[in-house]
């Protein structure tokens, strides 16, 4: 220090004898006793009206009465062994004194179930997004507000698009066929993004068609009795089926037997072994004559 007040000030020699002084008592004097002092902080909780209040000071000997002090790093909870991480707690305690002014309060909480309806009262549509259905969701998109009814106030009963009476959707100001026809542009303006998705869902639909008209007509082979769902086909009983298919574009034949109400009498189910073997002039398993192609010696 006298080296350091030197070079920075250039004092006298009184200066310097004092600060040579200082310097000596300092190195002589002995270091303050701290086996006698205790460590004594206040717990965070002291001040929050909890019941714990013999828990309102940690000191050298114990945290609660007649408890020994945990060590170092431990949460100073009861019962808990958990690292600590703020105010000798643990996470979990320091988070519930730091919500709820209490460590070892315990809320249960209910979970929420899900709405599958929509949030307006008077609807029981099923959701669609943001709490509303497809209708008071596309109101709330156009005019932010989802009981509005801005869209129908110029409606004078004709459609918007071709000015014809209808007819008409549920509160639609378009006709069904100009409808159809701005879903089928849309289709076409985004072919490349949705053909994937459209393949898949006629893909689906074609299976849920065929699955529940043979369903309707018994759902198994009336021949040979095959159960199997892929090697079902839906026949003619009185003929005439090349020339009804031709008729009807696709699953025309599924389609058109679904909308007729499965009329009886007019359609069987066979498998397409039988139904080949039919057209080849009779089905083996009815007929009374059997070839006999393993002939034994």
């Amino acid at each position: 220090m006298a080296l350091v007040a030197l070079v920075a000030g250039k004092p006298g020699k009184s200066f310097l004898l004092s600060i040579t002084s200082m310097v000596e008592d300092a190195s002589t004097s002995s270091p303050p006793d701290r086996s006698s002092r205790s460590t004594t902080r206040s717990l965070p909780w002291s001040s929050h009206g909890s019941t714990r209040s013999s828990a309102t000071t940690v000191t050298g000997q114990s945290l609660m009465e007649g408890a020994p002090m945990k060590r170092s790093g431990q949460c100073q909870l009861e019962n808990c062994a958990q690292a600590t991480t703020s105010r000798g707690m643990c996470r979990k305690h320091y988070e519930r004194w730091r919500r709820h002014g209490d460590p070892n309060i315990r809320i249960k909480e209910t979970p929420k179930q899900p709405r599958s309806t929509c949030t307006i009262p008077t609807c029981a549509l099923p959701l669609k997004a943001r709490g509303y259905c497809i209708k008071h969701y596309t109101r709330w998109r156009s005019h932010q507000d989802p009981n509005t009814l801005k869209h129908r106030a110029a409606f004078d009963g004709t459609c918007f698009v071709c000015g014809e009476p209808g007819p008409f959707f549920q509160e639609a100001t378009t006709c069904i066929p100009c409808t159809y026809a701005k879903a089928n542009q849309y289709r076409k303006d985004h072919h490349e993004r949705l053909a994937p998705k459209e393949r898949q869902k006629a893909t689906l639909h074609r299976k849920r068609l065929r699955a529940d008209v043979l369903g309707a007509y018994g759902g198994a082979c009336s021949c040979c009795g095959e159960t199997e769902l892929v090697f079902l086909t839906l026949d003619h009983l009185q003929g005439g089926g090349t020339q009804h298919r031709r008729s009807l574009p696709g699953y025309g034949v599924y389609r058109w037997a679904r909308q007729q109400g499965y009329p009886a009498g007019l359609f069987q189910v066979l498998c397409h072994n039988c139904n080949w073997a039919k057209y080849r002039g009779g089905c083996p398993h009815i007929t009374e004559a059997k070839l006999d192609l393993h002939p034994t010696a």
